[in-house]
Protein backbone atom coordinates (compact mmCIF):
# COMPACT_ATOMS: atom_id res chain seq x y z
CA UNK A 1 0.00 0.00 0.00
CA UNK A 2 1.13 3.34 -0.50
CA UNK A 3 0.66 4.51 2.90
CA UNK A 4 3.73 1.55 3.89
CA UNK A 5 5.92 2.80 0.99
CA UNK A 6 5.75 6.75 2.48
CA UNK A 7 6.32 5.16 6.03
CA UNK A 8 9.40 3.65 4.48
CA UNK A 9 10.73 6.36 2.90
CA UNK A 10 10.32 8.50 6.11
CA UNK A 11 12.61 5.91 8.01
CA UNK A 12 15.01 5.80 5.21
CA UNK A 13 15.33 9.56 5.03
CA UNK A 14 15.82 9.74 8.88
CA UNK A 15 18.81 6.85 8.58
CA UNK A 16 20.19 9.03 6.06
CA UNK A 17 20.09 12.51 7.85
CA UNK A 18 21.77 10.19 10.49
CA UNK A 19 24.22 8.89 8.20
CA UNK A 20 24.96 11.88 6.58
CA UNK A 21 25.63 13.51 9.84
CA UNK A 22 28.05 10.78 11.02
CA UNK A 23 29.64 9.93 7.79
CA UNK A 24 29.20 11.98 5.22
CA UNK A 25 28.05 11.91 1.51
CA UNK A 26 30.67 9.35 0.54
CA UNK A 27 30.04 6.03 2.68
CA UNK A 28 28.60 3.02 1.36
CA UNK A 29 25.76 3.04 3.98
CA UNK A 30 24.86 6.49 2.22
CA UNK A 31 24.72 4.61 -1.13
CA UNK A 32 22.32 1.87 0.18
CA UNK A 33 20.02 4.26 1.87
CA UNK A 34 19.45 6.11 -1.27
CA UNK A 35 19.22 3.34 -2.88
CA UNK A 36 16.24 1.53 -1.11
CA UNK A 37 14.89 5.33 -1.01
CA UNK A 38 14.90 4.96 -5.23
CA UNK A 39 13.39 1.99 -4.88
CA UNK A 40 10.51 2.78 -2.72
CA UNK A 41 9.75 5.99 -4.74
CA UNK A 42 10.09 3.63 -7.63
CA UNK A 43 7.15 1.06 -6.33
CA UNK A 44 5.08 4.32 -5.66
CA UNK A 45 5.63 5.02 -9.69
CA UNK A 46 7.33 8.43 -8.76
CA UNK A 47 10.14 7.75 -11.23
CA UNK A 48 11.78 11.05 -11.42
CA UNK A 49 12.56 10.91 -7.86
CA UNK A 50 13.49 7.01 -7.79
CA UNK A 51 15.76 8.15 -10.64
CA UNK A 52 17.33 11.13 -8.75
CA UNK A 53 18.25 8.42 -5.56
CA UNK A 54 19.63 5.83 -7.57
CA UNK A 55 21.97 8.06 -9.44
CA UNK A 56 22.90 9.38 -6.26
CA UNK A 57 23.64 5.94 -5.25
CA UNK A 58 25.46 4.95 -7.87
CA UNK A 59 27.37 8.30 -7.95
CA UNK A 60 28.50 7.17 -4.52
CA UNK A 61 29.07 4.18 -5.14
CA UNK A 62 31.70 4.93 -8.27
CA UNK A 63 33.47 7.53 -6.71
CA UNK A 64 34.00 4.97 -3.18
CA UNK A 65 35.16 1.75 -5.76
CA UNK A 66 35.07 2.93 -9.06
CA UNK A 67 33.25 2.33 -12.20
CA UNK A 68 32.75 -1.41 -12.03
CA UNK A 69 32.09 -1.93 -8.81
CA UNK A 70 30.01 -4.71 -8.23
CA UNK A 71 26.73 -3.27 -6.48
CA UNK A 72 26.75 -0.72 -9.59
CA UNK A 73 25.38 -3.63 -11.67
CA UNK A 74 22.30 -3.84 -9.61
CA UNK A 75 21.52 0.15 -9.63
CA UNK A 76 22.30 0.52 -13.52
CA UNK A 77 19.75 -2.78 -14.10
CA UNK A 78 17.10 -0.58 -11.73
CA UNK A 79 17.87 2.43 -13.75
CA UNK A 80 17.32 0.37 -16.78
CA UNK A 81 13.93 -0.74 -15.54
CA UNK A 82 12.95 2.84 -14.50
CA UNK A 83 13.65 4.53 -17.84
CA UNK A 84 12.01 1.41 -19.59
CA UNK A 85 8.97 2.64 -17.44
CA UNK A 86 9.28 5.79 -18.18
CA UNK A 87 8.78 5.25 -22.11
CA UNK A 88 6.06 2.53 -21.86
CA UNK A 89 4.53 6.08 -20.14
CA UNK A 90 5.91 8.12 -22.42
CA UNK A 91 3.43 9.82 -25.27
CA UNK A 92 6.76 11.54 -26.78
CA UNK A 93 10.32 10.20 -26.56
CA UNK A 94 9.42 7.11 -25.50
CA UNK A 95 12.79 6.04 -28.71
CA UNK A 96 15.11 7.88 -26.42
CA UNK A 97 13.75 6.90 -23.24
CA UNK A 98 14.17 3.33 -24.26
CA UNK A 99 17.61 3.58 -25.75
CA UNK A 100 18.42 5.02 -22.36
CA UNK A 101 17.26 2.31 -20.64
CA UNK A 102 19.09 0.18 -22.53
CA UNK A 103 22.43 1.78 -22.02
CA UNK A 104 21.67 1.38 -18.27
CA UNK A 105 20.90 -2.16 -18.91
CA UNK A 106 24.65 -3.09 -21.43
CA UNK A 107 26.59 -1.25 -17.97
CA UNK A 108 24.76 -3.13 -15.85
CA UNK A 109 25.80 -6.82 -18.20
CA UNK A 110 29.18 -5.53 -18.59
CA UNK A 111 29.89 -4.70 -14.59
CA UNK A 112 28.12 -8.28 -13.80
CA UNK A 113 30.13 -9.94 -16.96
CA UNK A 114 33.61 -8.41 -15.41
CA UNK A 115 32.84 -9.56 -12.03
CA UNK A 116 30.98 -12.77 -12.08
CA UNK A 117 31.57 -13.90 -15.74
CA UNK A 118 28.62 -14.54 -18.53
CA UNK A 119 27.35 -17.60 -16.87
CA UNK A 120 26.04 -15.69 -13.62
CA UNK A 121 21.85 -15.94 -12.52
CA UNK A 122 21.65 -12.75 -12.06
CA UNK A 123 22.97 -12.23 -15.88
CA UNK A 124 19.98 -14.55 -17.18
CA UNK A 125 17.70 -11.82 -14.97
CA UNK A 126 19.17 -8.92 -16.84
CA UNK A 127 18.87 -10.40 -20.31
CA UNK A 128 14.87 -11.33 -19.32
CA UNK A 129 14.53 -7.63 -17.85
CA UNK A 130 16.07 -6.92 -21.26
CA UNK A 131 13.66 -9.26 -23.43
CA UNK A 132 10.61 -7.83 -21.44
CA UNK A 133 11.69 -4.65 -22.34
CA UNK A 134 12.07 -5.38 -26.21
CA UNK A 135 8.69 -7.19 -26.01
CA UNK A 136 6.89 -4.45 -24.52
CA UNK A 137 7.71 -2.02 -27.53
CA UNK A 138 6.85 -4.45 -29.92
CA UNK A 139 10.17 -5.77 -31.21
CA UNK A 140 9.63 -9.99 -30.70
CA UNK A 141 13.01 -10.87 -32.28
CA UNK A 142 15.25 -9.04 -29.83
CA UNK A 143 13.18 -9.94 -27.13
CA UNK A 144 13.41 -13.67 -27.51
CA UNK A 145 17.13 -13.18 -28.50
CA UNK A 146 17.42 -12.09 -25.35
CA UNK A 147 14.82 -15.06 -23.94
CA UNK A 148 17.06 -17.47 -25.17
CA UNK A 149 20.54 -16.07 -23.68
CA UNK A 150 18.71 -15.75 -20.80
CA UNK A 151 17.86 -19.87 -21.10
CA UNK A 152 21.31 -20.64 -22.36
CA UNK A 153 22.52 -19.64 -19.01
CA UNK A 154 20.26 -21.25 -17.14
CA UNK A 155 20.07 -24.12 -18.44
CA UNK A 156 24.66 -24.20 -18.02
CA UNK A 157 24.01 -23.27 -14.19
CA UNK A 158 21.17 -25.51 -13.23
CA UNK A 159 20.21 -27.58 -15.97
CA UNK A 160 16.98 -28.45 -17.63
CA UNK A 161 14.90 -29.62 -14.96
CA UNK A 162 15.17 -26.35 -13.11
CA UNK A 163 12.09 -24.42 -12.10
CA UNK A 164 14.10 -21.50 -13.19
CA UNK A 165 15.11 -22.99 -16.73
CA UNK A 166 11.70 -24.44 -17.04
CA UNK A 167 10.15 -20.86 -16.39
CA UNK A 168 12.73 -19.35 -19.07
CA UNK A 169 11.92 -21.97 -21.98
CA UNK A 170 8.49 -21.16 -21.45
CA UNK A 171 8.63 -17.92 -21.52
CA UNK A 172 10.87 -18.48 -24.44
CA UNK A 173 8.32 -20.96 -26.45
CA UNK A 174 5.42 -18.05 -25.56
CA UNK A 175 7.25 -15.89 -27.62
CA UNK A 176 7.90 -18.31 -30.44
CA UNK A 177 4.32 -18.40 -30.41
CA UNK A 178 3.29 -14.64 -30.67
CA UNK A 179 5.51 -14.45 -34.08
Amino acid sequence: AREDHEQAIAFYEKSLALQLDCYGELHPGTAVTCCNIGQEYNDMGELEKAGDYLTRALRINTDLFGEDYVGNAGICNNLGLLYDNLSRLAMEDASSLLDTAFRWFWRSLSIMEKNFGPLHPHTADLYMNMADAYLAHGDRDNGLRCCETALAILQDLFGADHPRTQYTQAACEAIRLEK
